[in-house]
């Protein structure tokens, strides 16, 4: 080995010429002469002294690189170190660290070393001791608790991050907690983790507890009846029948619940908005329903998620006389085509909706919203049409109604024009027609569209026209449509009937308007046409026109005005 690693060259190195000699005897088919054996003898022997010498010098060359890679490391690290004290975040403020921790004490990363999630909050408190200190100081941003506990059966690993919240949190009555637990009924470390919030429920602000599995979990609760003076809202998911769980019958707070099939006992009386979130199929739609009696007044009632599979197979007679009286004001709808199979896309009709109708006795109702939420996933499936007789009978023991929203549910202009008739109220409407996904066709080369379903037609706006008549106290429309079987002429009298009449309210029109079409443009010429034919009336002042895009069509966007 050479004094400087690196630089050895063995003097023996044999040439390119002795290479190649050696080579040319091998190709001959004869023993080597005395002579030459004598020399690859010599070769041979010289070789197995220099090849050690070569292991040392790549060992030690590995050893220097070994060594250099370290330093280069070490000095890399020093240089992040120097270049760290001039960083921006540690100039900022405390007040303004604390703002950005707030925003990332919601966010939640999916650890590939357990299966749960995990706080951000917790990865920012290892990255200095000065954030660290500042987090564990400002206890509130660990006050919002999210444990997923549905694949941890390891109760060390469930119970750290949220023995951590509950310590640095320090929650208390006067600083309340929102939490979102989830387990498996038959899963030790949720049942754990239930109890230990349990003995925090005077903190309790939010609660929201999902339970995947059939049994009775009241035990773990037990310790928190007659503390939740700070519970404003919860939800409560499970499979099992709650109706005897009597925990949260003393929460003066409380206004905003949610259950699954049957709630647990509640203080309906100061309830304000509900929503029912079945996680297994009912035996029939009556008893799905029935917590309706127990809302008051005031009360926002959602179903966001009601399958039409389950609908279809509840298909009954209609009652003599509707079964289910409420006084709610709202009432919003939410229809999935999750387990609905291909084969009974057909069968989707109006007797879907019809027998929901038909159960329901709802006077003071003030705005119905029915979202199908139709997709590209569902493009095979049938859209939901609407009930009109069941509608209109509905309507006449709903006469208040004065928001009505329907998305993705077919509705003909008859239709539409006698539901209008039924509703003296109306205020604000939204209606659509319906453009359905094609499928392509390989021998043809192209897409086949099914029937379109068209709701907006001239006839429907010259009803719309009389607005002394029909809909007279309407302020709001909003339309998703083709605009294929609509006149300029037509479509400009019945807005401008309406801004008339808006006007001797001291009222401004308002027409939002979606675009559709039959294929995709890459130019939506519909748009600018009609934003050119109504712009007059919008420089008249009594009228606001707007435009949206049809992904941007939401229920809660709707239903929010209300």
């Amino acid at each position: 080995m050479s004094d400087s690693p690196g630089t050895f060259s063995s003097p023996y190195l044999p040439s390119r010429t002795q290479m190649e000699a050696v080579i040319a005897g091998l190709r001959q088919y004869a023993p080597p002469s005395d002579k030459h054996a004598e020399y690859l003898r010599a070769e041979i022997h010289t070789a197995k002294s220099e090849l050690p010498r070569y292991d040392a010098e790549i060992t030690a060359v590995k050893a220097m690189l070994e060594r250099l890679a370290c330093e280069r490391e070490w000095f890399r690290t020093y240089n992040e170190a120097c270049e760290s004290a001039f960083s921006p975040a540690r100039r900022l403020p405390p007040e303004v660290l604390l703002h950005i921790f707030s925003f990332a004490a919601k966010v939640r990363y999916h650890s590939h070393a357990a299966v749960h999630e995990q706080y951000c909050l917790h990865a920012i408190a290892r990255v200095c001791t000065q954030w660290r200190t500042l987090l564990l100081e400002t206890s509130h941003l660990w006050r919002d608790i999210y444990a997923d506990l549905t694949h941890t059966f390891d109760m060390n690993a469930a119970m750290a991050p949220l023995a951590q919240n509950l310590r640095w949190g320090r929650p208390s009555a006067l600083a309340p907690i929102s939490f979102n637990l989830k387990f498996n009924i038959d899963n030790e470390a949720g049942r754990f983790a239930l109890g230990l919030l349990a003995q925090h429920a005077e903190s309790w602000r939010s609660a929201s507890i999902t339970v995947r599995g059939t049994g009775f979990f009241g035990e773990e609760l037990n310790c928190a009846k007659g503390k939740l003076g700070n519970l404003e809202s919860l939800e409560i998911l499970s499979h099992q029948d709650l109706h005897d769980l009597d925990v949260f019958t003393e929460a003066p707070k409380l206004t905003h619940v949610a259950f699954s099939n049957t709630p647990p006992l509640l203080p309906w009386h100061q309830i304000q908005a509900v929503t029912c979130k079945p996680l297994s199929e009912p035996n029939s739609l009556l008893p799905l329903l029935q917590f309706l009696d127990h809302c008051p007044p005031t009360c926002n009632v959602t179903l966001p998620n009601l399958s039409i599979a389950y609908l279809y197979r509840w298909r009954e007679e209609a009652p003599a006389a509707p079964t289910v009286q409420s006084a709610i004001r709202s009432l919003r709808l939410g229809l999935s085509y999750y387990d609905l199979e291909e084969d009974e896309s057909d069968l989707v009709t109006e007797v879907i909706l019809a027998d929901f109708f038909d159960y329901l006795d709802l006077p003071e109702l003030r705005a119905l919203s029915i979202n199908a939420d139709m997709n590209r996933e569902t493009a095979w499936k049938q859209p939901i049409v609407f009930p009109d007789e069941a509608f209109l009978a509905f309507a006449s023991r709903s006469s208040n109604i004065s928001s009505l929203f329907l998305h993705d549910i077919r509705i003909s202009p008859e239709q539409l024009i006698a539901a209008l008739g039924q509703l003296p109220a109306l205020e604000r409407l939204f209606f659509q027609d319906l453009v359905l996904f094609g499928e392509w066709d390989e021998e043809g080369f192209e897409y086949n569209y099914p029937p379109h379903h068209v709701a907006l037609t001239n006839e429907v706006l010259q009803h719309l026209t009389d607005a002394s008549v029909v809909a007279p106290h309407l302020i709001d429309l909003r339309v998703a449509a083709l605009f294929d079987d609509v006149s300029h002429p037509t479509l400009v009298g019945c807005i401008r009937s309406r801004t008339e009449r808006a006007g001797c309210r001291n009222s401004i029109f308002g027409l939002q308007i979606t675009t559709l079409q039959r294929a995709y443009y890459p130019t939506d010429y519909r748009k600018n046409e009609l934003a050119d034919l109504l712009q007059p009336l919008v420089d008249g002042g009594g009228l606001k026109l707007t435009f949206i895009p049809k992904y941007e069509l939401k229920v809660s966007e709707f239903v929010s005005e209300l």
